[in-house]
């Protein structure tokens, strides 16, 4: 075959129509050995076919290039949208050549069905699935204990029943479409803050999934979610610090969103006040190998420690006052240590914590009724921000003398 006409053989088209491989339909064209002749003879009458080439352009379909609905793909293929919505639901009584036809022209005209108008569209189930990664959360942390509590809370006032689904990343991926049409829901809240590649939000945001993401940020994007203001609270806390002395001030963050904010917070509060932002000072839980060695590091020459440390969580603050004690160290007249969250215990610990107050429940019941608003079809704003406030307890004083000595 010329080159011309290769590029434009449909080789999935063809594998399926000869049922075989992708690697066989390569080998034949390519006229490699090792393919039996009945094989070979299978494949070639399937490059015969019509449907082994892929769809010219038209000018009707470069018209509509970047397809956004069911009835434009409707108009082009000339085939009625019923007959679209049954393909891409996989009704085994579609014939195979006009799924192959369907497809292929989805494919080429970048059609990307809107999974929360088909929710809008078929039966409603009234239930909202709360998705989470690892169930042992809902207990463990009380973050997400706190959020599927007010998730609950408006739901079950608005009259939607709600179940928890685990989903196993390893083997369902994050296809969350699907993972609630199997659970028959009308939508979902993500509760477990995952970490998202590029890749994945771009798909979301093209299918209009009927999700709502619990304290996740996604600035820019389409995508439907409630979160603390993460990057605000931080900045509070940091210039409370800074305003008793503090200058070098360990931050510990991570790299979901929501926590890559509150780094985003730390730094405005440097820069607000003309501090350089010093990278040694900064550890993240999920690239450094070592964060407590790293940290520890830092006090092992008293004259040049650090005066504070921010931690991520309430309860990460309570383990930098143990590592700080046994480290020769008093809080909070060596080190100041300010936490995140102000959990029940934060007021109870010795010293009572200074910290910044998270309504996580809040933040579930936001998602519900954003959710709720969502699917019923009333219009809504993409994002909710739940505002956040500082604490301020006996954990964190003014800066130890030693910040001034070398003139700092």
């Amino acid at each position: 075959m010329r080159i011309n006409e290769l590029q434009k053989i449909n080789r999935r088209a063809v594998a399926k129509l000869a049922g075989v491989s992708l690697a066989t339909v390569s080998n034949v064209i390519n006229n490699k050995p090792g393919v039996g002749r009945e094989t070979r003879n299978r494949v070639l009458q399937a490059l015969n076919q019509p449907l082994a080439r892929k769809p010219a352009v038209s000018r009707q379909m470069t018209a509509v290039r970047r397809v956004v609905t069911q009835k434009e793909l409707s108009r082009v293929l000339g085939v009625s949208r019923e007959l679209i919505s049954r393909v891409l639901n996989d009704y085994p009584d579609i014939h195979p050549e006009t799924k192959i036809r369907v497809k292929n022209a989805i494919e080429q005209l970048g059609y990307r069905p809107n999974l929360l108008a088909r929710s809008l569209s078929r039966r409603r189930t009234k239930t909202i699935g709360l998705l989470v990664n690892d169930v042992s959360l809902m207990w463990r942390e009380p973050v997400f204990s706190m959020i599927i509590n007010g998730a609950i809370e408006v739901a079950s006032d608005s009259g939607y029943a709600v179940a928890v689904y685990h989903y196993d990343e390893s083997r369902d991926g994050r296809d969350y479409g699907r993972i609630i049409s199997d659970g028959r829901s009308d939508g979902g809240i993500v509760v477990d803050n995952p970490l998202l590649t590029e890749p994945e939000l771009d798909r979301m945001e093209s299918l209009g999934l009927p999700l709502v993401f619990a304290n996740s940020v996604f600035p820019g994007r389409r995508i439907a979610a409630v979160y603390l203001d993460n990057r605000r609270g931080t900045e509070e806390l940091m210039s409370h610090l800074i305003s008793l002395g503090h200058r070098r001030i360990v931050f510990v963050t991570g790299a979901k969103s929501a926590l890559v904010e509150r780094l985003n917070g730390y730094r405005d509060a440097l820069e607000r006040h003309g501090i350089p932002f010093d990278p040694q000072l900064v550890f993240n839980y999920d690239r450094d190998p070592d964060v407590d060695g790293g940290v520890q590091s830092l006090f092992v020459d008293r004259s040049t420690a650090p005066t504070a440390v921010c931690a991520n969580f309430d309860t990460d603050a309570l383990k930098w006052i143990q590592l700080l004690r046994q480290w020769g160290y008093r809080v909070p007249d060596d080190v100041s240590v300010a936490g995140f969250d102000d959990f029940p215990f934060a007021r109870l610990v010795d010293p009572a914590l200074t910290t910044v107050t998270c309504e996580y429940i809040d933040v579930g019941r936001a998602c519900a009724r954003l959710l709720i608003a969502k699917l019923e079809g009333r219009r809504t704003e993409e994002s909710v921000v739940v505002p956040t406030q500082l604490v301020i307890r006996r954990s964190t004083g003014p800066a130890a003398m030693r910040q001034y000595q070398g003139g700092s």
